[in-house]
């Protein structure tokens, strides 16, 4: 197992990041990232730059009225959707819906305790909850910033 994972030292406090392919679109499909910038949890953390990875599917109307979107759980992603619930013959169709699938905080894809560099490094990251999965849809909702694939 020690071969599937890199161990890079980065900032100034020397807390590491692991570089793991798994996490990759090589192994989940293509993804996008989203900055949220600097981001309060419920719990009084701010996590730096948050990241949220997201994939959309089929084309967003003129009207804009066709869009659905889509939260992951923590260990689900963007590729189990597009898999299980995506497709002309599936219950999202990509040839009617605009689908934008965000990855939970936390999953591996989206900013995450292998990934996060500083104080929330590995076992230092904070707890994320329901309530902050809710504020991550409304923070990219209101941006308006998605693109089809």
């Amino acid at each position: 197992m020690r071969e599937f994972f890199a161990l890079s030292t980065m900032g100034t406090k020397g807390r590491g990041v692991i570089e793991n392919p798994y996490y990759s679109p090589e192994m989940h499909g293509p993804y996008e990232l989203f900055s949220l910038g600097d981001f309060l949890l419920e719990e009084g953390y701010t996590l730096r730059d948050c990241q949220l990875a997201y994939a959309t599917f089929g084309e967003l109307t003129e009207a804009k009225d066709n869009a659905i979107l889509v939260t992951t759980w923590y260990s689900g992603t963007h590729q189990l959707w597009a898999d299980a619930y995506i497709g002309p013959e599936h219950a999202l169709n990509p040839e009617q819906y605009f689908i934008v699938v965000v990855n939970q905080i936390g999953n591996g894809l989206s900013t995450s305790p292998h990934n996060t560099d500083g104080p929330f490094a590995m076992a230092r990251f904070p707890h994320v909850r329901i309530g902050t999965t809710s504020a991550r849809r409304s923070s990219c909702c209101e941006s308006g910033s998605a693109s089809s694939s």
